[in-house]
């Protein structure tokens, strides 16, 4: 490894090996002996993607190939954007439309929330999607572990602590949509999100926690946005096919602006919810084929894209005392068409839809 650790890969996945059988030696008997999971690495160990040749992919694949068949999960550290491009000498300020960061590519740059979270094909080649990171992960471990369920063990959207006024505003909301619906949708079945809560130490430097430092444990714009994704989305991934008006299509007719994940309902029977992020400003209306009326769940900024207030349906989310408040939906009729607002992300849940696929799938959402 780059950092010139004393361990090889070979020889620590061996030491995986004999640690799961002294535990199955141990605790084998008594049925709860302990899952293991690993290697936990940031993408510094394996990046570039692991090809023959590169260091990198060789260590990978050097250790997968000696502990892949004792891991339960496999497991990697993923932060797509570097602390530099999007909070340090490199951006670029706020134009007067209210975009979010305007990150340089080249000899240009945008100002364009779509580009800012997840650059196209070609797009500021200094920073890498989830996609860039997961893919090549994922088919690794399905060829050397191929029991292995896949994990993110740590992430957010910037390294070293996130940057302020966009890991804790609104915006960062754009960037939890199209990660966890990609990797829900490319087989990760647990998402460690990069931190719960700063500690005391370092809370006046750390800006990426899901509860804020300041005022101290207070909820951060994605709080919110995390609390109806556990609600609302199952774990059956589904392939979502809508048509987006007034915006460019691409495959599958989802728009390539603005991106769309279903899941079965976590909470009806044969239900389905959809999850969107609209980051353009203008609004785009989805027709949908879907039985039965629905409820909507609009999340918006309410104190500009890199404040820390949301909207959900148009009313200020807080805290009543220690309690969450409803976090209730708007009902529309099934021939209603799905308008979604500029710069703005949420959910839609068809209670009724009757999706065989989806039969069974009701879960608790662990979140009350």
């Amino acid at each position: 490894m780059a950092s010139g650790c004393c361990v090889s890969a070979a020889e620590l996945g061996r030491q995986f090996v004999q640690f799961s059988e002294l535990l199955n030696r141990s605790l084998g008997a008594t049925g709860r002996a302990p899952r293991l999971v690993g290697p936990d690495v940031g993408y510094g160990a394996w990046w570039p993607p692991p090809t023959p040749g590169t260091p990198a992919g060789e260590w990978l694949q050097e250790f997968l190939t000696a502990a892949g068949s004792v891991l339960s999960a496999a497991t990697i550290h993923i932060y797509p954007f570097d602390h530099e491009d999007v909070g340090g000498a490199r951006v670029y300020p706020l134009d007067q439309g209210g975009d979010p960061a305007c990150l340089p590519a080249t000899a240009s740059h945008w100002c364009n929330a779509s580009r800012v979270l997840w650059p196209g094909p070609g797009e500021m080649p200094h920073l890498h999607t989830a996609e860039d990171f997961t893919a090549p992960f994922a088919a690794l471990v399905r060829r050397l572990a191929p029991h292995a369920s896949l994990r993110i063990g740590e992430t957010a959207a910037v390294d070293l602590s996130g940057v302020a006024g966009v890991t804790d505003s609104f915006v960062h909301g754009f960037w939890a949509a199209q990660q966890y619906g990609w990797l829900a949708r490319s087989g990760y079945a647990v998402v460690h999100r990069q931190v719960l809560a700063c500690s005391s130490v370092s809370s006046a430097a750390c800006h990426y926690g899901v509860l804020s430092n300041s005022p101290m444990f207070e909820p951060a714009p994605e709080f919110w946005w995390g609390v109806l994704f556990k609600r609302l989305m199952g774990t059956s991934v589904l392939d979502a096919n809508a048509t987006v008006a007034g915006v460019p299509a691409g495959a599958g007719g989802i728009s390539t602006v603005v991106r769309a994940f279903a899941h079965c309902s976590r909470q009806h029977d044969g239900g389905v919810a959809l999850m969107w992020a609209n980051p353009q400003r203008v609004p785009a209306t989805f027709r949908m084929t879907l039985r039965g009326e629905r409820e909507e769940f609009h999340l918006s900024a309410g104190a500009g894209l890199r404040g820390n207030v949301v909207r959900l349906n148009g009313q200020v989310l807080t805290l009543d005392g220690d309690e969450l408040p409803p976090l209730a939906g708007q009902r529309r009729a099934a021939t209603d068409a799905l308008v979604l607002a500029p710069m703005s992300y949420g959910f839609a849940v068809w209670a009724q839809a009757g999706v065989p696929a989806c039969a069974g799938e009701v879960q608790g959402s662990g979140i009350k």
